[in-house]
């Protein structure tokens, strides 16, 4: 071991700076909580580059004298608690001193600030938090930091940031949740000189929502409040439909400060359970409002996270609210109470009451099998009809038997091999629970994920459309506008060209919205504006691989642009989804991997029946 030495006063505020100041969007974090706290109405901020070159943050607040402005840039100097005793009562965003001196001890920075009881204000200039220059300063009350060549000194840092486009989302995000937050204040932020928010003061919440998320879901927002004696909550919630790839779209906030619990995210997803697709996640909004001596906000360098005293009621708490906002707007449809369509779970969902059918003769219509019985629930059933003594009836689903002999079919049916193909209509036995095609030949049954299948088949065809055989594309009359909040347009922007690599047309259509002009006919009848709000929403979550960005853009049109589980298909549609897939290639996976198909051998089926003796 080395010799124990104390650390010069630099590396000491490098390492606090890395503990706060993560990235360009922390430091407008804590430009933004300053501000707030110093009683702004109106905050301007301005970002060059990725926030690198230049952030710069101006508010109307009280300010500072030239005396506070001189302690303000020192570690550990604030005007938000005095005495130990205050630290279990914290009613403002910032209170350590810390973050400031962080800033600037890894900048090129410039602070201005006037006092209201001041006729001039004052400037200090630092480089590595060391004062350079002070100067009187004629400029209006509040205070402007610019901060400039962030981590020029600690380059390690610069070295494991993102792209330019990335950082700045985060950027947006972080004004976009204050903004929510703070609706009565103005806030304004502009990249490269571009006008990214323009947010007017003395909105209402719903509102800023608006502004923020677009107009798009004004039918579609439901408030939640609910009050007890020593916790209240409130907030707005998306209906179930209105749902991302990833959780970045929960905003939670506890006396007003932005956190990303995981104890708070957890119960408004506990509160949506049921109601979403897997692998979806809600838009919500909540405020929980507190005593202060109810949490520790100190439990985390960056005040990202609380610490709840008694976490499990404010936990049931939330999952309460949640859960009863959505079950008054299923029942009563309204302004801000919108309905959700009982279809949906089915469309998306295999439910376990789903029973098998039977597929007609050509140009009949599907008849669903009889509900299962309760006996048979437990497995002991045969298509929920108990064995218990009595010979079970014929299954609802078993094939009318060929007028014809059955043909020989080679084992190798599922790889979907044209010399197989012809066999298929004589192969096909039923749909099971509306989600798995079945089929058999002499050795063998095969259970085929429709959606899977079909998924393979849209992705081959999206994939080979420039290179192979062009798929035939649809222009749209009007233009299909969508209305995208500041973050999701900047990944927009992002990955443009990725989107137009899938025949998805698209172009800028004012400051925070796009137009679909054309799109490829295999995805004629889907959902075109869910399908760019998840690509926008996974690629925001990083779900991209660097190196295959076009594999999994396909990837996920694919899975939109395919027949869901649950949704019932004919017999012709069956045997048009064998054809295709023998037309793609007959792979063995869907475009994430998933096995397409099961095969179970006879002799298998035979020893659980009982036909032979276990091996």
């Amino acid at each position: 071991m080395g010799i124990i030495r104390i650390l010069d006063q630099e590396l000491i505020n490098q390492i606090a700076a890395g503990e706060v100041i993560e990235r360009p969007a922390s430091v407008v974090k804590e430009l933004l909580e300053n501000a707030v706290d110093a009683g702004a109405q109106s905050i301007h901020i301005e970002v060059e580059g990725s926030g690198l070159d230049l952030i710069r943050l101006a508010d109307d607040g009280s300010g500072m004298s030239g005396r506070e402005l001189e302690l303000a840039v020192l570690r550990h100097a604030t005007s938000k608690i005095e005495h130990a005793r205050e630290l279990f009562s914290i009613r403002t965003l910032g209170f350590r001193g810390e973050a400031l001196p962080s800033i600037l001890s890894v900048s090129r920075s410039r602070v201005s600030s006037r006092a209201t009881s001041e006729d001039v204000g004052w400037t200090l200039s630092l480089v590595a938090g060391e004062v350079r220059e002070r100067v009187g300063k004629g400029m209006a009350q509040g205070t402007v930091v610019e901060v400039r060549d962030l981590f020029f000194n600690t380059p390690a840092r610069r070295k494991f940031l993102k792209s330019t486009a990335t950082e700045q989302r985060h950027i947006i995000d972080v004004v976009s949740r204050y903004a929510l937050a703070y609706p009565e204040k103005r806030f304004s932020l502009s990249m490269n000189g571009r006008t990214v928010l323009n947010l007017r003061e003395g909105s209402t919440l719903q509102e800023r929502v608006l502004d923020i998320w677009g107009k798009s879901v004004r039918e579609k927002l439901h408030l939640v409040s609910d009050e007890r004696p020593s916790l209240s909550v409130h907030g707005i919630l998306a209906s179930p439909e209105v749902s991302r790839p990833g959780r970045s779209g929960i905003y939670t906030y506890v006396n007003k400060r932005s956190v990303m619990d995981p104890t708070l995210r957890t119960a408004v997803l506990e509160g949506y359970r049921g109601l979403l697709m897997k692998h979806r996640y809600p838009l919500a909004i909540l405020f929980l409002d507190l005593d202060p001596a109810e949490i520790d906000v100190n439990v985390h360098p960056a005040k990202a996270e609380v610490r709840f005293k008694n976490a499990s009621a404010v936990f049931g708490m939330v999952v309460s609210c949640v859960r009863k906002a959505l079950s008054v707007q299923a029942q009563a449809p309204g302004p801000h109470l919108v309905a959700r369509p009982r279809e949906e779970s089915s469309a998306y969902r295999v439910e376990e009451n789903m029973a098998p059918y039977q597929v007609p003769a050509p140009g009949g219509e599907p008849q669903a099998a009889a509900a299962p019985h309760p006996e048979g629930a437990a497995g002991g059933g045969f298509h929920g009809r108990s064995y218990r003594g009595r010979v079970p009836e014929p299954c609802a689903s078993q094939p009318h038997p060929d007028p014809e002999p059955r043909p020989a079919v080679q084992e190798d049916l599922f790889e979907f091999r044209s010399p197989c193909l012809r066999y298929a209509d004589k192969a096909f036995v039923g749909v099971s629970h509306n989600t798995y095609i079945l089929l058999q030949d002499e050795s063998s049954l095969y259970i085929l994920d429709q959606h899977a299948a079909h998924e393979r088949v849209t992705f081959e065809r999206l994939r080979n459309s420039e290179s192979v055989a062009p798929e035939p594309r649809q222009t749209l009359l009007s233009p299909l506008v969508i209305e995208l909040s500041p973050a999701e347009f900047r990944a927009y922007e992002e990955m443009a060209g990725d989107i137009a690599i899938s025949g998805i047309e698209t172009e800028p259509f004012g400051n925070a919205a796009i137009a679909v002009r054309a799109y490829p006919s295999i995805l004629e009848g889907k959902d075109l504006k869910g399908i760019i709000l998840d690509l926008l929403g996974a690629f925001m979550e990083g779900d991209f691989r660097k190196k295959d960005h076009r594999h999994d853009v396909l990837a996920r049109i694919a899975c939109h642009g395919s027949v869901r589980a649950g949704r019932r298909l004919g017999r012709e549609e069956v045997l048009r989804l064998l054809k295709d897939l023998d037309e793609v290639g007959s792979p063995a996976t869907c475009p994430h991997g998933r096995p397409l198909f099961k095969r179970i051998g006879r002799d298998e089926i035979e020893r659980w029946i009982g036909r032979r003796p276990l091996s």
